[in-house]
């Protein structure tokens, strides 16, 4: 009895200690399983008239299992290589990456970094509130792997799609952002039916959007009451570029609008991406929480905000200092937000202040 005890307590310690890849974060008290739901939606087709594909990645709390493998973060990489029903391989990216200046060595070191889910576990005792995650423009499973799994071992249900991967219109103009946003949304609303299917979900949903993928999430707040609280991650409902998307949007009611919304965002890209709270200023009865993140660049709100400091060596994109302690604020903060949003209390956002600015957003 006590050696099976023992056996079982080191299973548990070893399975929720939280993996080198996520740095300092601490894993919740919940094991993480990841499954991969393969949907269609009838009501869509794409370029060969077949109903649209919407591949979606679930992060759930799991039952510790003996021969749990858990994932490397290449194993979501290769997830994106088979969206549309291809192979699923992580060596074109790694690939990329080489081509873009990053040391081989550190390449192959981020993609076998070890992770904290067992692929396809079974799901944990108990009820679990949802949270969607809407990629930034090309962005897939990966590119939010890391916080997807930091939140599903604290007692979430985390569900995400790919971005823009399967929407024909890729172009950048201001007049195509809304259709882009609505084909997002609507991806979104595929996942959430998809997963409260499969899954024991309970209560209001959140909802987490990155860059473009914020102004889709603000899109489903509006038109479902279930949404009980959006956290932005330098998203575009919160800069200049394309602010005007939202007009004449149908369902959208910004002076209706009572989600609360956590939205972070940085000031050292300004060619790129310019602040303008106009639009969530607008947001008539939501109480928004603005977070400024020092020195962080846009890139680095994804996974790759961890790889720069866990793989010192990879030098892809811009640098941030202290990326992954600015990323890893980032995470806690949104954790701490949507404890609060989804259980009704009011959302008291407290960061360390060493990297974050907090600022109630004033009409």
């Amino acid at each position: 009895m006590i050696v099976k005890f023992a056996h079982a307590l080191a299973l548990l310690l070893v399975a929720t200690a939280a993996p080198p890849l996520w740095g300092h974060l601490a894993a919740g008290p919940h094991l993480v399983g990841f499954t991969v739901l393969n949907e269609r939606d009838a009501s869509r087709s794409d370029s060969l008239g077949e109903a649209r594909r919407v591949q979606v990645g679930v992060w759930y709390p799991a039952r510790a299992s003996r021969s749990a493998r858990h994932l490397i973060y290449g194993d979501y990489v290769a997830l994106a290589a088979c969206e549309l029903g291809g192979e699923c391989v992580a060596e074109p990216y790694r690939k990329f990456l080489v081509e873009n200046g990053v040391d081989s060595g550190a390449a192959r070191a981020w993609l076998s970094s070890p992770m904290g889910a067992v692929r396809d576990a079974a799901h944990a005792n108990g009820s679990f509130p949802l949270i969607v995650i809407a990629q930034g423009n090309g962005n897939s499973a990966h590119d939010q792997a890391i916080l997807a799994e930091y939140l599903a071992s604290h007692g979430y249900i985390v569900a995400t799609t790919p971005s823009q991967a399967l929407i024909p219109d890729k172009s950048n103009d201001a007049e195509a952002v809304l259709p882009r946003v609505e084909a997002q949304a609507a991806d979104i609303e595929v996942a959430m039916r998809a997963v409260r299917k499969s899954f024991p979900v309970r209560g209001r949903a959140g909802l987490i959007g990155h860059s473009f993928g914020a102004r889709s999430s603000l899109l489903v707040a509006a038109r479902d009451s279930a949404i009980g609280a959006l956290v932005s991650l330098d998203g575009g409902i919160g800069n200049k570029l394309g602010k005007e998307w939202i007009d004449g949007a149908p369902g959208f009611d910004a002076a209706a609008f009572s989600t609360p919304v956590l939205h972070f965002y940085e000031e050292i890209e300004p060619r790129i991406i310019v602040p303008d709270f106009s639009l969530l200023r607008s947001l008539g009865r939501a109480p928004v929480t603005l977070v400024r993140v020092d020195s962080l660049h846009h890139i680095h709100f994804t996974s790759l905000g961890m790889a720069v400091a866990v793989i010192p060596k990879f030098a892809a994109g811009p640098s941030s200092p202290h990326a992954a302690e600015k990323y890893e604020a980032v995470a806690r903060t949104t954790l701490s937000f949507l404890d609060a949003a989804l259980a009704r209390r009011r959302p008291l956002v407290k960061t360390d202040g060493r990297y974050l600015r907090v600022d109630r957003l004033s009409r």
